[in-house]
């Protein structure tokens, strides 16, 4: 990439990390995602503080929705969740206000 990305990434790349728990076995799986902005549903919330709760809201799969795990080779009841793992100089938030 050319040099003057690295400015770019510097100031405003933040990581994201979406971690999957195993309900049976207790398996971490963690995925990272580089982004350079936050999209932040705004719809129906108070203010940008709920709204980056919800962004990093713990989200249960169980029953039809339960999710393959590594160690147990079987379909498990999962835990899913995000986080910011390391934040940027400069944080970009992308607010949503409409449903597409």
């Amino acid at each position: 990439a050319p040099k003057h990305f690295d400015f770019f990434t510097h100031t405003f790349g933040l990581k994201q990390t979406n971690q999957k728990i195993c309900k049976e076995c207790g398996l971490k799986t963690n995925r990272e995602e580089n982004l350079m902005s936050i999209d932040c549903q705004i719809r129906n919330k108070t203010d940008i503080h709920d709204s980056l709760a919800t962004f990093c809201e713990i989200e249960t799969m169980e029953g039809d929705d339960q999710v393959e795990c590594d160690r147990c080779k079987k379909k498990c009841d999962t835990v899913l969740r995000t986080a910011i793992s390391a934040l940027p100089n400069v944080l970009i938030l992308s607010l949503k206000r409409f449903d597409l």
